[in-house]
């Protein structure tokens, strides 16, 4: 049994009634269910049990409001490279993330032994996505993607190559889909959730 007490890590019984929240979400009707970061705010409250803990009408609002209180880690990003490998700034379309989404959320949780949960900004906070990473056998992690999209159901799994390859699909179309003149920054960006002490 993992040590449950270092300082990133969840107990099994709060990341169950998190996935509970995620797949009852998914499944509701079109007009019950919650958008993407409304949905990411309640799972994240009902994971860190703090039903009243201040969020925001964005990932990364709800993110600053986190690490004031030491419920969230530092942001790291993860850029998109265009054709030619050079980082991509809204001008040119994105091809490829140049690190692994996957290969991060290891590094941001020190390869420890447990349940990690994430907050996933795609395309500079286009879309907010809820990364639960099960690493509790290090040589096959994997990572559940929440959102809101019925599709889904709340709760899907996905290895390292098809974490990114899906991220990297919803950015290049989300990216065509803008006007030239109106192009996001294509990045992706990830915060580590703390539990409490």
């Amino acid at each position: 049994m993992p040590d449950e007490k270092k300082k990133g890590l969840f107990t099994l019984a709060a990341v169950d009634k998190m996935r509970e929240f995620f797949i009852k979400n998914a499944n509701a009707g079109p007009d019950e269910r919650l958008d993407c970061i409304t949905t990411m705010n309640a799972a994240l409250r009902l994971l860190l049990n703090r039903p009243r803990h201040p969020v925001g009408n964005a990932v990364d609002k709800t993110m600053n409001s986190l690490q004031r209180t030491g419920r969230a880690a530092g942001p790291r990003i993860i850029e998109f490279l265009d054709e030619s490998g050079q980082i991509t700034i809204g001008i040119k379309p994105p091809v490829k993330l140049s690190k692994s989404i996957l290969a991060v959320m290891l590094e941001m949780a020190d390869n420890e032994i447990g349940w990690s949960v994430f907050a996933l900004s795609i395309m500079d906070g286009y879309h907010s996505v809820t990364l639960t990473l099960d690493n509790n056998d290090p040589k096959k992690p994997r990572a559940f993607w929440s959102d809101q999209w019925s599709k889904r159901g709340g709760w899907e799994e996905f290895d390292q190559e098809g974490l990114d390859k899906e991220i990297t699909r919803h950015t290049i179309r989300w990216w065509d889909d803008f006007e030239p003149a109106k192009k996001p920054r294509t990045r992706s960006t990830l915060w580590r959730i703390i539990p409490q002490d």
